[in-house]
């Protein structure tokens, strides 16, 4: 990570705003399950005023040519972090078992598709997925930055599955809850947008 980015992003846990963030997510993801749209209005509120700034990202610099990942706080009911990617670079498409996801563009911004699946009730093993199953689809490369607000998945609903892709340098902050856990069921299975006849899209 350039010198810059580190010392701006070192102490997170130590700015006010994101202390309120984190405070408040404790007090919301307490327990280890799927959370509804209503139950998470509280931190919808805080990071959809969430700003660049804010993390030490208002002057960022020049951004590395790889993507990267700062780690705000790992805790075991919930997660946040925040990932820096380059124009032109991407997160693939994939998905977020049993788990509510929010997120928020703090600077640049994005192309993002979202997917759902039409059958939530398979597996989340990916061995369950070696052939195409069908998905609706929400959106396909919309613009999204920091004037939209924050972005709401939920475990079976609003684009489970979704592809970022860095329309400009960006930042974008994700809160998860519950995290990702491979032994505990929720792995991150990474997927191929292919048409109705089988062949790439």
């Amino acid at each position: 990570m350039a010198p810059l980015l580190k010392n701006a992003l070192s102490d997170l846990e130590e700015v006010p705003m994101v202390q309120q963030l984190v405070s408040t997510c404790g007090r919301v993801f307490r327990e280890m399950r799927e959370y509804s749209e209503e139950d998470i209005q509280e931190v919808k509120a805080l990071l959809d005023n969430l700003s660049a700034a804010d993390v030490g990202l208002g002057e960022r610099g020049e951004q590395q040519p790889q993507i990267e990942f700062v780690d705000v706080i790992d805790a075991p009911t919930f997660t946040i972090g925040i990932f820096l990617l380059p124009k032109g670079q991407a997160l693939p498409i994939h998905d977020h078992p049993g788990m509510t996801v929010l997120s928020k563009v703090l600077y640049g911004s994005l192309l993002v598709s979202r997917f759902d699946k039409e059958d939530y009730s398979r597996s989340t093993s990916p061995e369950d997925y070696s052939t195409p199953f069908p998905v609706k689809v929400l959106s396909y490369r919309e613009v999204v930055d920091g004037d939209k607000g924050s972005m709401v998945l939920l475990p079976r609903e609003k684009g489970n599955l979704h592809e970022f892709i860095a329309n400009s340098d960006c930042a974008v902050i994700d809160i998860l809850a519950p995290p990702y856990d491979f032994a505990g069921g929720r792995p991150c299975n990474y997927y191929k947008l292919v048409s109705e006849g089988g062949r790439p899209c």
